[in-house]
């Protein structure tokens, strides 16, 4: 148990590991979403396919450690799905509603009971949108006319 994690209960540290644990299954479960959701707007599989599986092993990389540095990488792993299925989706009419994923995957990060690892997912959905929408708009929104 770390200093920072002291006033939690070796239940509540049980429950969250076991948490993250779901957490990076539920991240791998979506990566042939990615890959399906290129193959339907026409885009390239392989380079969907190995970012979304970097997500997910960074998420069960998550996993593997005990604390809130493993929460905050399996968080980043999930919504790191988010951001492969809405890239998958460029140039397609769903890409806008592939964006409610990033709401839904940052629902799931609460069942980690980890308020900096809600933070640091919805930190990096924040540097992934305003970073794109400045470098590769046509990974963020269908229309790059802003």
């Amino acid at each position: 148990m770390t200093s920072t994690e002291t006033y939690r209960d070796e239940a509540w540290i049980e429950a969250a590991d076991k948490a993250t644990m779901q957490v990076a299954i539920g991240s791998a479960m979506l990566v042939p979403f990615s890959v399906m959701a290129a193959w339907i707007a026409g885009n390239a599989l392989l380079a969907v396919a190995l970012v979304a599986a970097i997500f997910a092993g960074m998420a069960f990389l998550g996993a593997r450690f005990s604390g809130r540095a493993g929460r905050v990488l399996a968080a980043i792993g999930l919504v790191g799905q988010a951001i492969c299925i809405t890239a998958a989706l460029a140039g397609h009419p769903w890409q806008l509603d592939g964006h409610m994923l990033f709401f839904a995957l940052l629902a799931v990060c609460m069942i980690m009971s980890e308020p900096v690892a809600i933070l640091a997912a919805a930190a990096a959905i924040a540097v992934h949108h305003l970073g794109l929408s400045l470098a590769l708009p046509a990974l963020v929104y269908p229309s790059v006319e802003l």
